[in-house]
């Protein structure tokens, strides 16, 4: 009778501590170049899928945090940013990159295309070293 009685606190104890601890927010982060910011190959600003998101979620959406660049941004620059986790500046709040990467339930990424834009000459060489870079990101 013990053991039914523990058991039943246990299964109570921790439906409570989800219960309270839940949040019903969303977090998004979009991360990127300048095809998540939202510049198109004629160099034009237009809606993107990022803000598409922010548009669907926007009753429920807590925080939207944009990092895209609009310059020479790159693979191993966003490894680099996740890595020593900088400190991103967004709406006048600082943001360390880690921390929004833990916190949002929702992540857009959209790079790789300065890495090929930038190249004259692709080779299949060159693709799979993009490749085994996209990798270290998961």
């Amino acid at each position: 009778m013990k053991k039914i009685v523990f058991t039943v606190l246990v299964f109570i104890l921790i439906f409570l501590i989800y219960y309270f601890n839940i949040s019903e927010k969303t977090y998004y982060a979009s991360l990127g170049d300048q095809l998540s910011y939202g510049i198109n190959s004629l160099n034009k600003v237009e809606n993107t899928y990022s803000n598409n998101i922010k548009e669907y979620y926007k009753n429920n959406l807590s925080n939207y945090i944009n990092y895209s660049s609009i310059d020479d941004y790159r693979i191993m620059d966003l490894i680099n940013d996740i890595n020593y986790n900088k400190i991103i500046i967004y709406d006048n709040k600082e943001y360390k990159l880690q921390n929004i990467l833990i916190k949002a339930n929702y992540i857009t990424l959209s790079i790789g295309m300065n890495d090929l834009i930038n190249k004259n000459n692709i080779t299949y060489e060159y693709v799979d070293e993009l490749l085994l870079d996209i990798e270290k990101l998961f």
